[in-house]
């Protein structure tokens, strides 16, 4: 599949501002980027989103709220990167997509790798990292094709309009026996997940919040709608994935980092699915070495994806990328 991106530098003013998620209709009506590429309304909330990017980078609180929690990756609380960490080998060439501040890289750079990292917009300027940053887009990376022994991605698939593209662009810079991995949030695999870009009910905050405050009317009406509408539209995409082998990677396109303060993946779009990104790996030239359902905690549990909410994909690169149609 081959996907026309307009070629957008993020801007400082909103370009065409999203329409406020006062309907329910709205909030609750997402777009499948793989039968709809060339959506009208993916192709604004790339515009809105690079907008929000460039205004967030600016503001140094954005990257202190998205990173808190993950200061140290070797705490024992982050297994996926873990696992991740130890395809890094002396010498070997590593690059993460979307590095953000750049807090992986001294880990990669401690295993005597090469690392190079990039993002939309200053990576590595908020964490005194080591390694070598460059800005550019996930769509068209800055890297010849087949340059990375090792492509990472850490806890960003899921903040992109066109994950298909994103995936497409690691495979291409992974060389034949080298590894693609990914770790990230699944929306799919528990509903009791809520992707946090979802609001739910007439006004924004939590249910707790709302009853706090005394907006009971909203309160059930939050409840309802994450119980029945989003409970039921993911259980149907999960169906769709896991049971039917469909490829759907399905886009909220009104998140609510756009009309509210920003908190924690409130900038979360894609609706994630481990199953989904490894099909679409296995269909494009990758051999899947390891998931979640590898992983255990430091009590022996297993940390397999439906009992957890996050993903891991580690797949080696056997072939040249197909692109799945």
């Amino acid at each position: 599949m081959t996907i026309s991106i307009p070629k957008e530098r993020p801007q400082h003013q909103r370009i065409a501002a999203l329409p406020q998620p006062t309907e329910r209709r709205h909030r609750f009506q997402w777009i499948s980027s793989y039968d709809r590429p060339e959506s009208h309304d993916l192709r604004r909330l790339h515009r809105e989103m690079c907008d929000f990017y460039a205004t967030a980078e600016q503001n140094s609180s954005y990257h202190t709220i998205a990173t808190s929690g993950n200061e140290d990756l070797l705490d024992g609380n982050h297994k996926a990167q873990e696992a991740v960490l130890t395809y890094a080998r002396p010498g070997a060439t590593v690059i993460e997509f979307s590095c953000g501040g750049g807090i992986a890289a001294k880990y990669f750079v401690a295993a005597k790798s090469l690392y190079f990292g990039f993002d939309i917009s200053s990576p590595g300027s908020h964490a005194g990292s080591v390694g070598v940053f460059a800005c550019g887009s996930a769509y068209e990376t800055p890297f010849r094709s087949g340059t990375a022994d090792l492509v990472v991605s850490f806890y960003s698939i899921e903040h992109v309009v066109w994950p298909l593209s994103y995936l497409n662009e690691m495979i291409r810079v992974t060389r034949p026996g080298g590894h693609v991995a990914l770790a990230f949030p699944d929306y799919v695999a528990r509903p009791s997940r809520v992707i946090p870009s979802v609001r739910f009910g007439m006004t924004p905050g939590s249910i707790k919040a709302k009853l706090r405050r005394g907006d009971y009317l909203d309160a059930v009406r939050s409840y309802l709608e994450r119980l029945f509408i989003y409970r039921m539209k993911i259980l149907k995409l999960r169906h769709q994935i896991v049971n039917k082998g469909r490829l759907r990677f399905m886009i909220q396109t009104l998140p609510s980092c756009l009309s509210e303060p920003y908190s924690i993946d409130n900038d979360a779009i894609y609706l994630a699915s481990e199953e989904e990104v490894a099909s679409y790996l296995t269909l494009n030239g990758c051999v899947v070495k390891e998931r979640s359902r590898n992983l255990v905690d430091s009590q022996g549990k297993s940390l397999n994806v439906t009992l957890t909410g996050n993903g891991l994909v580690i797949a080696e690169r056997v072939s040249r990328a197909t692109k799945c149609t």
